[in-house]
């Protein structure tokens, strides 16, 4: 069978490739996903006896996967691979002497800026705002701030190859 492609398409003869696609192909993939998140926090306190406490949090995540495949007559073959990575870098100061009751105070109002950076993540910024109203209840700082940071970035690339073998 001979049958002539349309001139200047970059069609040659289409007899030779097999005839008209009933010639077996050869398909391959490959699809890269990368994904990184980067977080930076500072807490500053100043207690009721002029104390000053300083958080920095500095945290990242790395996740990459990778996925390749390819299949000809007779033959299929698959092959991927992942990884992870992650740091977190804490610094803390302390000018003076923290008592037992601004400890307990500085540990509660962590844990609810923690909790309140939660609910701004999931979109809930009014119960974020909520939780921090408690802050109000701790009696030995004077005054905070709390400042938090947070980048993610998302890539995905891929490409597929199909040809008559």
């Amino acid at each position: 069978m001979f049958v002539q492609g349309m001139q200047g398409g970059g069609w040659q003869d289409v007899a030779a490739m097999g005839g008209l696609g009933w010639a077996p192909r050869a398909t391959a993939a490959a699809m890269t996903a990368r994904a990184e998140v980067q977080t930076s926090t500072t807490v500053e306190v100043v207690t009721e006896d002029g104390d000053r406490v300083s958080i920095s949090l500095e945290a990242s995540r790395l996740i990459e996967a990778s996925v390749a495949g390819g299949s000809a007559p007779g033959a299929e073959m698959m092959a991927g691979q992942t990884s992870m990575s992650s740091s977190l870098d804490v610094s803390v100061s302390v000018e003076g002497t923290l008592d037992k009751e601004e400890l307990l105070d500085l540990k509660k109002l962590l844990l609810t800026a923690a909790g309140a950076m939660r609910d701004a993540e999931r979109g809930d910024p009014a119960h974020a705002v909520k939780r921090m109203a408690r802050t109000a209840t701790l009696d030995s700082l004077e005054s905070f701030s709390y400042e938090s940071v947070s980048s993610q970035v998302v890539e995905l690339s891929g490409a597929v190859i199909s040809a008559v073998a």
